[in-house]
């Protein structure tokens, strides 16, 4: 499901391309056959690859001017990204409504804090961090003296006010139609939780292997499946901290990340209930 950019983001996997790691490749090429200037350089997720500015910005709600104000290596589950705070200068698209954003990144050594950027940003609804955004493709000012280029910028956009002027050019051409990305997640219906999880089952949980600040990953013995089908009776969930305590019974409502994914993640912040609880228990009532 869309909304789990960020829940495995947060689990290690890379989101963005690998940024860092990444051998960039010079597009060279306009419509037309045009050259691109050098001096523009977009930081986007392979995904973006070949795409035009104007096709870029259409797929994201919300188009800013930013400064970094702050950066913080931090190591979740031994993995370090880096959060990443930022002022919110202008709105080229969108309406954001924050004077400040803050972002869980694998491309913080890409920006250092006083950086003045351009960021194409996907509200997003974070289960165990509560990040209120994603940053989909960063882009650096054409004055930046960083020169590479992942996408096709028209040959005409030499400064930010140029860049600026056709992102609202194109935003007023394509409004953004797409959804608010994993509201659901706060909700505390539990009709509308169940509707958004791919499983629903009763597990007993025979180990926590691992702890983070926000999340931990536990080993569960399925008692009884409600929904969705599950290869193993013997699953691995990565739930709220301290939700759940070994050797305890839980009706888990929960999906997987992607189909390459050997875990399972839960839904919302309310997808977690002890047994004989009332949730629990008009659960497995619904589904029986």
């Amino acid at each position: 499901m869309k909304f789990f950019i960020n829940i495995v983001l947060i689990l290690g996997l890379v989101l963005l391309g690998g940024c860092s790691n990444y051998e960039p490749k010079m597009a060279t090429e306009v419509e037309g056959g045009d050259s691109m200037p050098e001096s523009i350089i977009a930081t986007a997720a392979v995904e973006h690859m070949d795409l035009t500015l104007e096709e870029m910005v259409t797929l994201y709600p919300h188009v800013i001017s930013a400064t970094c104000i702050s950066k913080e290596i931090q190591a979740k589950g031994g993995i370090a990204t880096a959060v990443m705070k930022y002022t919110v200068d202008e709105e080229y698209r969108g309406n954001i409504g924050k004077e400040e954003i803050e972002f869980n990144s694998y491309e913080g050594d890409l920006f250092e804090v006083g950086e003045q950027i351009i960021l194409c940003v996907e509200p997003v609804g974070d289960v165990f961090t509560g990040n209120d955004y994603y940053i989909g493709a960063p882009l650096y000012l054409p004055e930046n003296p960083k020169a590479q280029s992942y996408i096709h910028i028209p040959k005409d956009i030499h400064t930010q006010e140029d860049m600026r002027n056709a992102i609202v050019k194109y935003s007023e051409a394509h409004p953004y139609e797409g959804e608010v990305l994993g509201d659901y997640i706060h909700s505390t219906d539990l009709d509308e939780i169940c509707d958004e999880s791919e499983h629903i089952a009763e597990v007993m949980i025979s180990e926590i292997e691992y702890t983070g600040e926000e999340h931990m990953w536990t080993n569960c013995e399925v008692i009884k499946n409600y929904k969705g089908r599950l290869d193993s009776s013997s699953i691995s969930i990565t739930m709220p901290k301290d939700s759940v305590k070994v050797g305890e019974s839980y009706i888990v409502l929960f999906n997987k990340p992607d189909e390459t994914a050997v875990f399972y993640v839960v839904s919302s912040r309310n997808s977690v209930y002890k047994s004989e609880s009332t949730e629990a228990v008009s659960i497995k009532v619904h589904y029986e």
